[in-house]
């Protein structure tokens, strides 16, 4: 759960409650990587969210024909809460992912806020994102609830707006998707689901889950999937291959089907092999099968279509496509792009890459022979064998190869020349046009963030955000102006650290927001350079400032159990800089609490510090049900004990340990890497444990202080521990034991610890369960 609160309602929703029987339904095909995509189902609520759904409606496909939303990649997923999409496309030509790679798609004016409470956001159902403050912002980004929310954001800027629900066993494949890797590439990707990823290198379209398609294929009483059904390219004459059709009546009455063979019959190369739908009376959610046999004889592309008549009066025929491919019994070559790779404009100084796919979409063995050039320009092209898997490769059907082949400039100007690949059997050939443009060097600005989030500070207090700038061109970057404008531009200054970059330095420019009243404040920085393609670049900023020094929005603390009181001390969080409530990484509320006189100077839940090197126990794997909880305390006598109270959530796991990584007293930070250590109370420090309290036992300066320096702080990164005891297999019959001496360096707890070389451990991004895209959110 999400939630705080236990919310004990259904995750499934009933259609009638809450939808029309002639609702809009959209399916989304969705894939991750290359794999094949697999489909999804939207039921819309056209009646009770008018504006929304038609807004939506217009990004699938506007009157122009265009469909923003294919080609778009889930962009955050944070389990137990959401994930989102409907932002951002990934341009492969425009280099590695990133900020440039990854433009966000084109918006239409933001829409009214119509929330109502009878559309909760509850698991399963889609929502808008919007602007944190701005109850009427949201464009094109939209949010499925994995879990129920409606306590976190049937309340928050508005309320989000609920729009539709997912359909049938649709939410199988959104579960899949929360239930990848993400990574944390910076500014709006922090929470990027990967897939088949190996952490550390570059990022490609085969690691995204990408949207390929949506569309809005029936007014319906019903929804069929899959449809259109592609049985892909299969070999000729080598019998049938069959596929489920599954009909599904969503109205909220009986459907009558009537004899599905009896018009627009299939034809050959297709039949209807077995048939539960015709004649048939289909109750409300429920549904019949068709069973769709192709048998492709000759090689090439087949379409045919079905209808399915019914007695609703509305839509009383829907027809729906089917398609496949025949290929040849004999193994033939397929390249991909198929007849022109175009390197765009390469700079004089450097090269251009460009990936072929070689592919067998025939029966048999391909086998790929010599690949050449030729051509006005053919010297200038080349192939980098360090990339290419094709020399000697035997591919059975579908299979592939690829290879990478090199543009490197002698002259400015048009570039030109011929790829030939031979493959065998029978001396196959294909021919690509190879183009390029060879200009003059030039520089090329790069801006780190696509938002510069300045994060949360008391009003009244600055807060200062670092933005890097670089030189990715080849001649020299001049800045001729780096400003802030827009409706709150006078709650924030920069610090021009930019003057001149030479190819490959960067720059960093400091932002510094300061406001006297609480509240959300934005503006943009506007950064002008001589880079020819952008010679005037902007960057959104927002920032927060809050009633305490805590580093946690009011509304964040508001939203917190007990009316915001989370302590339960008779006085709102978000009023006291000593207590704060914030969202750990499951989406549920944790309350941190010191001694009246103390003040936070900065409280967040991140992840695990380090993955790699989690200890085990027994041979089980410790985990941390909510994250790892970061504060700074300030106020503190020097080298005097404190005590901190951690209240974790009601229906929290079962905690039982409290680890710490970091060093420890008798540590030599230049000698020693910092490591795990466990922080049980020892009767002087240490964590106490009280079913859902944790009481954090400090001395300034001693064990479990961060800073090991008695300096009137207390810094502490640590996590709550759950250890299952009865899971030991540890043959010495003692369960377990798990006390780290305090008086050597810490060494591994039950495993072998590899210390790592030491490093400025970066705290991650705070991750309150803001929702974001590009600069939207929700509290």
């Amino acid at each position: 759960m999400y939630s705080y609160y236990n919310h004990l309602r259904s995750a499934l929703i009933f259609f009638a409650a809450i939808s029309t029987a002639h609702a809009s339904v959209v399916r989304m095909s969705i894939a991750f990587g290359d794999q094949p995509a697999n489909d999804i189902y939207i039921e819309l609520f056209d009646f009770a969210a008018p504006i929304t759904v038609s807004n939506f409606l217009n990004y699938v496909e506007n009157t122009s024909g265009e469909k923003r939303y294919d080609g778009s990649f889930i962009h955050r997923s944070i389990p137990g809460f959401v994930i989102q999409g409907g932002g951002f496309s990934y341009d492969p030509g425009l280099g590695d992912f990133g900020t440039t790679s990854a433009p966000h798609i084109i918006t239409d004016p933001p829409i009214t806020n119509e929330f109502d409470s009878s559309r909760s956001n509850v698991r399963g159902t889609i929502a808008m994102a919007k602007i944190d403050g701005d109850a009427n912002s949201a464009t094109s980004e939209w949010f499925f609830n994995l879990v129920d929310n409606a306590a976190d954001l049937d309340s928050q800027n508005g309320g989000f707006t609920v729009f539709g629900q997912v359909l049938s066993n649709g939410m199988d494949l959104i579960d899949s998707i929360a239930g990848l890797a993400t990574e944390n590439l910076g500014g709006t990707f922090q929470d990027l689901p990967v897939f088949n990823y190996t952490s550390g290198s570059p990022v490609t379209a085969a690691n995204l889950v990408t949207v390929n398609t949506t569309s809005s294929p029936y007014p319906p009483p019903f929804f069929i999937t899959p449809a259109p059904l592609d049985f892909g390219l299969r070999v000729i004459n080598t019998g049938p291959v069959e596929q489920t059709v599954t009909i599904q009546n969503i109205s909220n009455k009986n459907l009558s089907f009537g004899l599905i063979s009896g018009l627009d019959v299939l034809v050959p190369p297709y039949s209807i092999a077995a048939d539960s739908c015709s004649s048939q009376i289909i109750t409300p959610s429920s549904f019949c099968t068709l069973q769709i046999s192709y048998t492709p004889t000759t090689p090439g592309l087949s379409e045919d279509t079905i209808n399915i008549p019914s007695d609703d009066p509305t839509n009383p025929s829907i027809v729906f496509s089917v398609s496949g491919s025949g290929a040849p019994t004999t193994a033939s070559l397929e390249t991909n792009p198929v007849s022109l790779i175009d390197f765009g404009s390469v700079d004089i100084a450097g090269t251009a890459d460009q990936q072929i796919t070689i592919r067998n979409v025939g029966g048999g063995i391909l086998q790929p022979g010599a690949i050449e050039f030729s051509g006005a320009n053919a010297s200038l092209f080349t192939i980098d064998a360090s990339t290419s898997n094709c020399e000697g490769a035997q591919l059975a059907f579908t299979e592939s190869c690829s290879f990478t082949v090199r543009l490197t400039p002698d002259t400015v100007g048009p570039k030109s020349a011929t790829l030939l690949i031979n493959a065998s059997p029978n001396g196959q050939l294909n021919q690509l046009g190879l183009i390029g443009d060879v200009i003059l060097p030039q520089p090329d600005l790069l801006i780190s963030e696509s938002i510069i989030d300045v994060g949360d500070t008391q009003a009244g207090t600055p807060k200062t955000a670092t933005v890097t700038l670089a030189n990715a061109g080849t001649l020299d970057l001049i800045f001729t102006d780096i400003s802030i404008s827009g409706t709150d531009a006078e709650n924030f200054t920069s610090t021009n650290n930019c003057n001149l970059l030479a190819p490959d330095e960067f720059c960093q420019e400091l932002i510094t927001f300061t406001s006297s009243t609480t509240g959300t404040s934005s503006a943009t920085l506007q950064v002008s350079t001589n880079d020819p393609d952008t010679p005037v670049s902007t960057v959104p900023i927002i920032a927060t400032s809050s009633t305490d020094s805590d580093g946690v929005p009011d509304d964040i603390e508001a939203a917190g159990p007990n009316r915001g009181d989370g302590n339960q001390d008779g006085t709102p969080d978000s009023q006291q800089a000593n207590v704060t409530t914030l969202l750990d990484l499951n989406g549920n509320y944790v309350t941190v609490a010191a001694d009246p006189g103390t003040q936070f100077l900065g409280v967040s839940i991140d992840p695990n510090p380090a993955p790699e090197t989690t200890p085990t126990a027994g041979g089980t794997t410790i985990t941390f049900p909510n994250g790892f909880v970061s504060f700074l305390l300030d106020g503190i006598p020097v080298g005097s004990n404190t005590a901190i109270s951690i209240f974790l959530p009601t229906n929290n796991p079962s905690v039982n340990s409290y680890f710490k990584y970091g060093w420890i007293p008798g540590d030599n930070p230049l000698i020693v890497s910092k490591h795990w250590y466990q922080f049980d109370f020892d009767g002087r420090t240490g964590a106490e444990i009280q079913e859902n309290q944790i009481i954090l036992h400090f001395v300034d300066g001693g064990f479990g202080d961060a800073d090991l320096t008695p300096n009137g702080r207390i810094f502490d990164p640590g996590g709550p521990a759950s250890i299952n005891l009865g899971s030991s297999s540890s043959s010495s019959g003692g369960g377990c034991s798990l006390t780290t001496p305090r008086n050597k360096a810490s060494r591994p707890i039950d495993m072998v610890v590899l210390l790592v070389l030491a490093v400025v451990l970066r705290l991650l991004r705070k991750r309150y369960a803001t929702f974001e895209n590009t600069h939207h959110k929700l509290p």
